[in-house]
């Protein structure tokens, strides 16, 4: 039952992924960083939404008193907002097809930088898959479809 539930989610995030490009698309007229401001601004409410519903304000709460915890959030905040403006604006200045390449190279690039910096060793089972499963899951995409 998991693994069906895993199938139907991974569908259901190829097919937003695959649409994302053409909602941003209508947005050309809109300046991407005003769009990029709409993203983070309602991304903040909605998540905290969804941390409170979930019950687990207390463990953000915690974190957020941890400065290594905070700052490493707000790096990542910052890395986050960069890789969405710029994807919002390749695709509303029609240039869909690199973004798109930019992010199926992404997982490449962060796979070999694992195995050329942190001397990390992929398993045969990641070397054998296709290029796209070379992320983080890797392994476990793998392991699904053998």
């Amino acid at each position: 039952m998991e693994q069906r539930k895993g199938i139907w989610l991974a569908v259901a995030a190829y097919f937003v992924w695959g649409v994302g490009p053409i909602f941003w698309n209508t947005l050309s007229t809109v300046p991407a960083l005003q769009v990029l401001g709409h993203r983070i601004v309602w991304s903040v409410p909605i998540l905290f939404a969804i941390i409170a519903g979930r019950g687990r304000l207390s463990s953000l709460r915690s974190a957020f008193r941890t400065p290594g915890t905070a700052r490493t959030a707000f790096a990542g905040g910052v890395l986050l907002a960069i890789n969405w403006g710029v994807f919002v604006w390749a695709v509303t200045s029609d240039q869909i097809v690199d973004a798109s390449l930019g992010y199926f190279i992404n997982p490449l690039v962060s796979v070999a930088l694992g195995v050329i910096v942190l001397r990390e060793h992929l398993s045969t089972c990641v070397l054998y898959t296709s290029p796209s499963s070379l992320d983080p899951r890797g392994e476990r995409v793998c392991r699904l479809l053998l």
